[in-house]
């Protein structure tokens, strides 16, 4: 379509060439400017909407190599009525490089259940998980694994526990507490350098009679630190740490240790009025 050099402008005149063909209904133009300009999707999604679906899915052998080009095809497909052509597009674009792969494995699963193919919802629900694992998926797969599930769900926590993708903390931490594996919670926090607040006080809840000792251990410097810099704004969050440590002590017939270490707290900071009304009104015996 272009001697030479394609310009850097070539995308955004086809785009609107394509669009004022769309508008005076010349087809056959459409069609042809989409090709030769190698609009995968445009041309692929042009054939469906004039009901041209076999060539479709003939064309579409050779002209998809991207996983985004398979999922806005099969969606075309959907929408057309024409589903079951749209699962053999999605699954077979799972194979493909690109940035959907997570978007198509999940509406692949979500497809593939509508249409009675559990085993594919499966798959493709297990490729969503493993790409962004998440507790929701974690129990799909569940639901749709049936018997199959003791097995399935031994892969899917190793997969887990080898998974270093980002933003996984809250989804290994809901699912590893799901399935009472304190200890691997426990890991989560001492791999990654941050975590929440509120997702180590949950953890500081199961491990209280799993393992005491880490929950005193890593509930009593962040209270310390903010008694010790004075931040008044945050005297609730130390509260919150403290009660942490002490029902760990409680749980391991450890209550006169908390008393001496309550009373050291006292001691240091008796003056610090907020705090101590805090403490009072919490009742931190």
């Amino acid at each position: 379509m272009w001697s030479g050099n394609i310009p850097y402008y070539a995308q955004a005149l086809t785009s609107i060439r394509l669009e004022i063909f769309e508008q005076q209904e010349k087809d056959q133009e459409y069609l042809n400017l989409a090709l030769a300009s190698v609009q995968v999707v445009e041309y692929l999604t042009k054939l469906v909407y004039l009901d041209r679906i076999e060539e479709a899915m003939a064309a579409a052998k050779n002209m998809i190599t991207k996983n985004d080009e398979a999922f806005f095809f099969a969606k075309a497909l959907r929408d057309e009525s024409a589903p079951e052509s749209a699962l053999i597009i999605a699954r077979g674009g799972l194979n493909f490089p690109g940035n959907y792969y997570y978007q198509l494995a999940l509406w692949t699963s979500e497809l593939a259940q509508s249409l009675g193919d559990i085993d594919t919802a499966l798959a493709a629900r297990i490729k969503a998980f493993q790409d962004q694992p998440s507790f929701s998926h974690y129990q799909k797969i569940e639901s749709l694994a049936g018997e199959d599930w003791s097995d399935l769900k031994l892969d899917l926590l190793d997969y887990l526990r080898e998974f270093s993708g980002g933003r996984s903390t809250e989804a290994k931490i809901d699912i590893f507490l799901h399935e009472n594996l304190v200890r691997d919670a426990i890991k989560v926090v001492s791999d990654n350098s941050y975590v929440q607040s509120h997702l180590i006080w949950r953890i500081m809840d199961a491990a209280a009679t799993v393992d005491p000792d880490w929950v005193i251990d890593h509930a009593r410097p962040p209270a310390k630190k903010i008694l010790d810099e004075k931040k008044a704004d945050r005297y609730e969050e130390a509260i919150k740490w403290l009660k942490k440590a002490r029902n760990a002590f409680y749980m391991s017939g450890r209550r006169e240790e908390w008393q001496t270490y309550r009373e050291s707290l006292i001691k240091e900071h008796g003056r610090k009025s907020k705090f101590m009304g805090l403490f009072k009104y919490q009742d931190l015996q």
